[in-house]
């Protein structure tokens, strides 16, 4: 039986998009207009994986829909941003940052050989759980305020100023996923602790079963050869 390949060069795009978004963004971010700097990036990220989510069209659907509304409400935010609005934008980005991993994840794990796309998919994925994680950690600051010491949201008349402090959260996830745990910023509330751990786990297992695979298909390879 034929093993499936996992092709689809897009991935570099989003690779690449994923990675300056991590390290511009840190740099820009301190502006008067980064909000929209911080628009344009990130909608940069979601078409990049809406492009790289082409397995099937039924896939391709639904990660163009929801990237659509998340687009849409992260837009729209500028003008509203409302607690009812910015957790409609923080749900969306949550869904379809995590429906994008879904499907990558289905297709690494279903791949017959490594290859470089199999890699950079595998590189995309981690990057996308730590963004969404942080998208989550901002909602939970939103309901249970004063989750994180050394971390405060700021408010303005009522709407959430995000892009100001969005860095600090991205920073908190990755800290947490590669469990590196510095220290400066730590959870306080319930909800972000179960999150924060859950996150930490996730990391872990994902490179455990990651490198298993990859080990795995080698061997294969190898025998196939010998």
């Amino acid at each position: 039986m034929k093993c499936p390949k996992y092709e689809n060069y897009s991935l570099i795009i989003l690779l690449f998009t994923l990675l300056f978004f991590l390290l511009a963004y840190p740099f820009f971010g301190v502006f008067p207009d980064s909000n929209i700097f911080f628009k344009i990036v990130t909608s940069f990220v979601l078409v990049a994986a809406v492009i790289a989510t082409t397995h099937k069209t039924q896939q391709l659907v639904i990660a163009c829909c929801l990237a659509f509304f998340a687009l849409l409400t992260s837009w729209g935010e500028l003008f509203n941003s409302t607690q009812v609005w910015v957790t409609v934008n923080l749900a969306f980005d949550i869904l379809f940052i995590g429906y994008v991993i879904w499907v990558h994840l289905l297709k690494i794990m279903t791949t017959g050989k490594v290859t470089k796309n199999l890699l950079f998919g595998a590189l995309c994925i981690y990057i996308l759980i730590g963004l969404m994680m942080s998208f989550a950690y901002v909602l939970i600051d939103i309901y249970f305020p004063s989750s994180f010491s050394g971390l405060t949201l700021p408010v303005a008349d009522g709407h959430f100023l995000i892009a100001k402090h969005f860095f600090r959260y991205v920073y908190f996830s990755f800290t947490t996923l590669t469990t590196l745990g510095y220290g400066d910023i730590h959870p306080l509330s319930q909800p972000a602790q179960a999150l924060t751990y859950l996150e930490a786990v996730a990391g872990q297992f994902y490179l455990t079963v990651l490198v298993a695979r990859l080990v795995g298909l080698h061997l294969s390879k190898s025998k196939e050869a010998s």
